[in-house]
């Protein structure tokens, strides 16, 4: 791993994206600016830390207007994908037996429940073109090494139709894989190889790796920059716990979080992109003296520092999409 970049300062001066070498010690949040310049709009998910029923809440970028549109009845919300118009949010929850995956409006209203059946389905991810949604899911058929079903990487249309499985031609067909969409339209896959071992892989449409792109081994799941030059992992490596940000031959490598053995501990995880691929929004417990993690923002090369969300509760798997017909 190489050097560790910090958080910067609130109002430094923009800079282009370097992966440096070059360990700076840790800055503090200080101050918060009044006005924030950010569009669009955030999705996060809420705790409240009752019955494992988590919230899921909408505002706009600059941290305002905030509303909370949880459905009804549907606790473990997680993994929140926005549809590519910024109409829709798609996300899963537990339901019959089961985690399911849903959609609704970015108002809360026109809930809709696209998986069925004890299978179920996770980490829902839509297409650039919106027409269809990845995801993870398990079939009775496909085995892994414990006789157990492992999760695969299915396909449906946007409305829950058309499900079929999509196959990707590696090495072993059962082992436990998971997807999401690139904003070029082809497949970020992970196949899990140990507990905390990940096998990455890009693959395009028809299952295929490409091989302009090496596999790589992670502990975590890439989170892919807009123009897919760049990835994201939330890391609990030694020398950088907490983000990293690499280029995509993997030879450019900054951490822009640096956790600390405080008590409690200082992290940070669940990192996104916004959609021009300049700030990453992530969640931390930086400023919280009882761990309680919040929304944070910064931009790619750890300056300006900004705390969007303040709930007592915590915050985190935020993201960010652009208004509507932008």
């Amino acid at each position: 791993m190489a050097g560790c970049v910090p958080f910067g300062s609130i109002h430094e001066t923009p800079t282009a994206l370097l992966l440096t070498n070059t360990p700076i010690s840790l800055v503090i949040l200080t101050s918060t600016p009044t006005v924030l310049p950010f569009t669009g709009r955030i999705a996060f998910i809420g705790d409240d830390k009752v019955l494992d029923y988590y919230h899921i809440y909408v505002m706009n970028a600059n941290g305002s207007e905030l509303m909370d549109i949880t459905p009804p009845n549907l606790p473990a919300i997680a993994h929140l994908s926005w549809s590519p118009d910024g109409k829709y949010l798609a996300f899963d929850a537990f339901k019959d037996n089961a985690i399911q995956i849903f959609k609704m409006k970015a108002d809360g209203s026109d809930l809709v429940q696209l998986t069925l059946g004890k299978m179920g389905g996770s980490r829902p991810s839509w297409s650039p073109d919106g027409e269809t949604i990845l995801f993870t899911s398990s079939s009775p058929n496909i085995l892994g090494s414990s006789g157990d079903p492992v999760g695969q990487i299915y396909l449906m249309k946007s409305d829950g139709s058309d499900v079929r499985r999509f196959v990707v031609n590696t090495k072993a067909d059962n082992t436990p894989m998971t997807g999401s969409y690139r904003k070029d339209g082809l497949v970020s896959v992970s196949e899990s190889v140990t507990r905390y071992s990940i096998t990455n892989y890009i693959v395009s449409m028809d299952g295929v790796i490409q091989k302009q792109f090496p596999k790589f081994v992670s502990e975590d799941y890439p989170v892919w920059s807009p123009d897919v030059k760049f990835y994201l992992l939330n890391t609990l490596r030694s020398d950088c716990s907490g983000i990293v940000i690499t280029k995509i031959d993997g030879l450019g490598v900054k951490c822009l979080f640096v956790g600390t053995k405080t008590n409690p501990p200082v992290y940070a995880g669940g990192a996104s992109w916004s959609p021009d691929g300049q700030y990453i929004l992530f969640s931390t417990n930086l400023e919280n003296n009882n761990g309680t993690g919040n929304i944070y923002v910064m931009k790619t090369n750890g300056a300006d520092l900004t705390r969007l969300t303040n709930l007592p509760k915590g915050a985190g798997e935020a993201v960010w999409t652009a208004l509507p017909g932008s």
